[in-house]
């Protein structure tokens, strides 16, 4: 089963935001470009290291750098993490729900 990616009229940093969860590990827009982009992404899905085959379509990330003209680089970065350390159930007294302003 092939993947893609279709988004129409986001900024590149929504397009991150996308390849991120396709690529599952941070992807940070580096790129300094403005504006609002159309983006088509046909890739295979498949492990980085994977080679595709003649006919076939390229693993996500030559698909991005082949079609899109991007290159996903290793880099270092700070990052906003959550942390969970403890989690425990609500007491019986505890009203879950909205107010409206």
């Amino acid at each position: 089963m092939d993947g893609a990616l279709l988004s129409g009229g986001y900024p590149l940093t929504g397009v991150a935001e996308r390849l991120e969860f396709l690529a599952r590990r941070p992807v940070i827009d580096q790129t300094g470009l403005d504006g609002f982009y159309e983006v088509t992404l046909r890739y295979r899905p498949g492990p980085p290291e994977a080679e595709s085959q003649p006919g076939e379509l390229p693993i996500l990330f030559t698909a991005i750098q082949e079609q899109l003209g991007l290159r996903l680089q290793p880099t270092r970065a700070i990052i906003s993490t959550i942390i969970i350390d403890r989690m425990e159930q609500p007491s019986q007294n505890w009203v879950v729900g909205y107010f409206e302003i």
